[in-house]
C-alpha cells in the first residue's frame, strides 16, 4: 500500500484511479508530485526528482527576483531566487514534465508552484504541500546520488514509491486539445492531468483534487507537510555519512516515507461459558 493510500485510508477516504500529477500522482486522486530528478527531480514527480542544478548546462533567461525568501518555509530554499528555464514555443506534455524536473531541481517553492495550475486558496494550499514534500525529497535524492551515485538514488525513489525521469520517458500521454493524460507503465495508480495554460502545460490540482474530500485533502496535506519538515535531517545524515552503504540510506528512507503497516494484533479466540 502506498503511502498515500494509507494517508487517505486513514483519514476515510479510499481513492480510485486518477491523480497525482506533478508529484505524477503518486496515486490517483493525489495531486503529482513530479519528481524523477534526473537528477531530476521532480516531481512528481515527482515528483518526481534530484535537479537542482541549473538546468543542467541549458541556457537560461535570467529574470528580476526578489533576493530572498520568507524563512518560514519548512522546505529547502536557495539564498537567490533562480533563473528562469526558459518555455521552448510548442512545447509537448513530456517536455514540460522534465522542465519540471529542472525547477525541481532548483529547490525553490514559487518556482516549483508554478508548475501547477491552481485557482482557489484550497488548491494553492494543496499545490504548496505538494511541492514542499517534493523538494524536500529531491534534496535528499541529491544527496544520495552524490554520496553513492545515481543508480542509488534512483532505487531510493523507486523505494519509498515515487518516480525517476525514466519513468516518464516510458509514459503513456494522450492529449486532448488542451488537456493531457499521463500514465505511466506497469503502474496503475500514476495516472494525472496536465492542462494548457497560455500555451504552456501545467499539472492540474483541480483534477487531482477532483474525488478527495476535505477531511482526505488536509489528511494530505498535514502528511506532506510534516514529511517536508522531517527530510531535511535524512539530507544531513546521508551527507554526514551516517549510512556506510546506499541501502542503509534508502532504507532510513523508506522508513521515513513509505513505512510497513505494523503487523496485524492476533485474534483471540473467545471462551464459550
Amino acid at each position: 500500500m502506498k503511502r498515500d493510500e494509507r494517508v487517505a485510508m486513514e483519514h476515510g477516504h479510499s481513492r480510485g484511479t486518477g491523480a497525482s500529477p506533478v508529484q505524477a500522482s503518486r496515486n490517483t486522486g493525489e495531486a503529482p508530485v513530479l519528481r524523477s530528478r534526473c537528477a531530476i527531480a521532480v516531481i512528481l514527480t515527482g515528483l518526481i526528482a534530484t535537479l537542482p542544478m541549473v538546468a543542467h548546462g541549458e541556457d537560461v533567461e535570467p529574470t528580476t527576483q526578489p533576493t530572498t525568501l520568507p524563512a518560514s518555509e519548512p522546505t529547502t530554499q536557495p539564498t537567490s531566487r533562480p533563473a528562469r528555464i526558459p518555455v521552448p514555443k510548442d512545447e509537448k506534455p513530456l517536455d514540460a514534465i522534465r522542465r519540471g524536473a529542472k525547477v525541481y531541481d532548483q529547490l525553490d517553492l514559487e518556482y516549483a508552484m508554478e508548475l501547477f495550475e491552481y485557482s482557489t486558496p484550497e488548491e494553492k494550499q494543496f499545490v504548496k504541500a505538494q511541492c514542499q514534500y517534493s523538494l524536500a525529497l529531491t534534496a535528499v535524492e541529491h544527496a544520495m546520488r552524490d554520496q553513492f551515485g545515481k543508480a542509488a538514488s534512483d532505487a531510493m525513489i523507486h523505494a519509498v514509491g515515487e518516480h525517476t525521469a525514466e519513468d516518464f520517458d516510458k509514459a503513456t500521454i494522450d492529449v486532448d486539445d488542451d488537456t493531457a493524460t499521463v500514465e505511466l507503465k506497469g503502474d496503475d495508480d500514476a495516472t494525472f492531468t496536465m492542462t494548457q495554460v497560455d500555451g504552456v502545460w501545467k499539472l492540474s490540482a483541480k483534477d487531482a483534487m477532483a474525488d478527495l474530500d476535505a477531511e482526505t485533502i488536509k489528511g494530505l496535506n498535514e502528511s506532506e507537510q510534516d514529511l517536508a519538515a522531517a527530510l531535511p535531517g535524512l539530507e544531513k545524515e546521508i551527507r554526514d555519512g551516517k549510512y556506510k552503504t546506499a541501502e542503509e540510506a534508502k532504507a532510513a528512507a523508506k522508513a521515513l516515507i513509505d513505512p510497513e503497516p505494523p503487523p496485524a494484533a492476533p485474534e483471540v479466540p473467545t471462551q464459550k461459558a
